[in-house]
């Protein structure tokens, strides 16, 4: 029984690890694409940029506190939120479709669905 116990904590750990390194390659990633400057621009330019501004805070915060998951999530609602007024955009589709294969790769599928962001 206790050998079940260390091989699950093992497996956890090995999440963790994952995890954490998956953020940091996001926040590179992120930084690389200039995605933050961006998505707040176009977020400015677009109509009804006040319902959008506390998830633009909430990625904002997200990459200060190196939480690259969280960021992404933030960053791909905040975009679905803006298609109505940059449908297009080209800028818009290149930064959206570029935020949706992060989201795929590294949370497992869109989460613009109404599900809850990972923490």
């Amino acid at each position: 029984m206790w050998l079940l116990g260390i091989a699950f904590a093992v497996w956890r750990g090995r999440l963790v690890v994952l995890g954490v390194w998956a953020d940091r390659q996001l926040i590179r990633i992120l930084g690389d694409l200039n995605a933050l400057p961006r998505v707040t621009a176009l977020h400015r330019r677009a109509e009804a940029a006040d319902e959008r501004e506390s998830l633009v805070q909430q990625a904002r915060t997200a990459l200060q506190r190196r939480r690259g998951r969280v960021a992404l999530v933030s960053l791909e609602k905040v975009l679905e939120q803006m298609k109505a007024d940059h449908g297009a955009n080209d800028e818009w589709s290149e930064l959206r479709s570029r935020i949706r294969a992060l989201v795929t790769n590294f949370v497992g599928g869109s989460q613009t669905s109404g599900a809850s962001p990972v923490a």
